[in-house]
């Protein structure tokens, strides 16, 4: 096999490698959601992840039409400033920093008292095997 084909699936494969999956959460509370719910991740390399978060009781989503959002991406980095877009209006929520362990990680974006709240959790037991 040539040499300029193994590299490119060596760096390939490093790339997808350094991935973690984050299931991104949203909880209206009462907030009145006519459309779609999107969250917006944007790491510090200006990668942006777009997540469509669903509330049709399809994983992650756990119950249809109960107000709770969910959604999944594999994303790149560490930190993100995190922003969702309801109905077409795009908020910004906060900025999301998580350890560089690989643990499979939570970000919950709520309405709360006339404001978004943020919370990100992490399992760092689960971390991927280097």
């Amino acid at each position: 096999m040539p040499n300029g084909i193994v590299g490119p699936v060596i760096w390939l494969g490093a790339a997808l490698a350094a991935q973690t999956g984050i299931v991104v959460q949203f909880y209206s509370n009462g907030l009145p959601v006519d459309d779609e719910v999107v969250a917006l991740l944007v790491n510090n390399d200006d990668e942006v992840a777009e997540v469509v978060l669903t509330d049709d009781g399809a994983g992650p989503d756990v119950g249809a039409d109960d107000g709770r959002y969910a959604g999944a991406v594999m994303v790149n980095g560490d930190t993100f400033n995190v922003s969702v877009v309801i109905d077409g209006d795009e908020e910004f929520v906060g900025e999301a920093t998580y350890a560089d362990d690989g643990s499979p990680r939570d970000l919950i974006v709520a309405w709360r008292n006339d404001a978004f709240v943020l919370e990100a959790g992490a399992a760092p037991g689960l971390a991927r095997a280097p």
